[in-house]
């Protein structure tokens, strides 16, 4: 009795330790996921706050501003648009420069849409090929795009998404082979107990059957584990004073962690898989080798 109490207490403290090492590995491949998703986002804000201004002819009239607000209101690659009136924008420079702007006669300046783009179409090209339609409108004097600035927050976009997809890559094989040896591990102290199986006919697909089981709960354990892990460590975060760590949203980390349990799923699950079959072609002679 006491013997067999043992066994069962050694058993729970071997799948406890399975399920925490899985878990560890996981919560690596987590914080890589959730530093590529700030990255995202952050680039995302970069790009939106990023403006182009298109500036109509001093002779242009509320009809012109008219038409082009309905212009920009069917436009699909804006994500908003601001109409500022000549009047407006005499308001706007009369507070910097109130003495000067005092003495002219009339108004000098023209009504201007500041024009926000969806991050999709903030890159040089897009950028360069909007501006030149806007330009052929009559009405329109100049539009003022930021590109050269687009081009520098994509290319450092870039730059750190490549860093970050070969370290996520290498980790990702790196928590494959841990979590594959974790598993192995685990079957190879029952190996015996599927070579007795065998010999009183039991098929493979039997055998198999709650071996992948316990790997598919190992998965979901351990993904719930690291899981908690990752929003724990997700909200000691936003507690830190960097913007663009602050804006990344709970729908995220949600989504970061549901591919933590898929992902433990998966590779415990074909872990087990492979390893049972290992020990289902050895004979009972090689059963004693590792």
């Amino acid at each position: 009795m006491t013997r067999h109490k043992n066994t069962h207490i050694s058993t729970l403290g071997s799948q406890v330790t399975s399920v925490i090492s899985v878990a560890l590995v996981l919560v690596i491949v987590g914080v890589m996921a959730l530093m590529a998703s700030a990255a995202h986002l952050a680039s995302d804000s970069l790009r939106g706050e990023m403006a182009m201004i298109c500036r109509l002819d001093l002779g242009a009239t509320a009809a012109d501003a008219d038409r082009m607000k309905q212009e920009f209101g069917r436009a699909g690659y804006l994500s908003s648009w601001l109409y500022t009136s000549p009047d407006d924008v005499l308001a706007q420079e009369m507070e910097y420069n109130a003495d000067i702007i005092g003495l002219l006669d009339e108004n000098p300046y023209s009504g201007e849409f500041e024009l926000r783009l969806k991050p999709a179409y903030v890159n040089p090209d897009s950028m360069n090929m909007i501006a030149m339609r806007l330009e052929s409108i009559d009405c329109v004097d100049e539009v003022v795009s930021p590109a050269e600035a687009a081009a520098a927050v994509n290319a450092a976009y870039g730059k750190l998404m490549l860093v970050l997809s070969v370290v996520g890559a290498a980790l990702l094989l790196i928590s494959i082979v841990l979590i594959n040896n974790t598993i192995s591990l685990s079957i190879y102290s029952r190996r015996f107990l599927i070579h007795s199986m065998r010999l009183v006919g039991a098929t493979g697909g039997f055998i198999r059957r709650p071996f992948v089981k316990a790997g598919v709960i190992m998965g979901v354990l351990a993904g719930a584990l690291a899981s908690c892990v990752v929003c724990g460590i997700q909200g000691y975060v936003r507690t830190v004073e960097i913007d663009f760590l602050l804006a990344m949203p709970w729908p995220a980390v949600a989504a970061v962690c549901a591919g933590l349990v898929v992902l433990g799923v998966i590779i415990c699950g074909l872990s087990a898989v492979f390893a049972t079959n290992r020990y289902l072609r050895l004979s009972y002679d090689k059963m004693f080798q590792k």
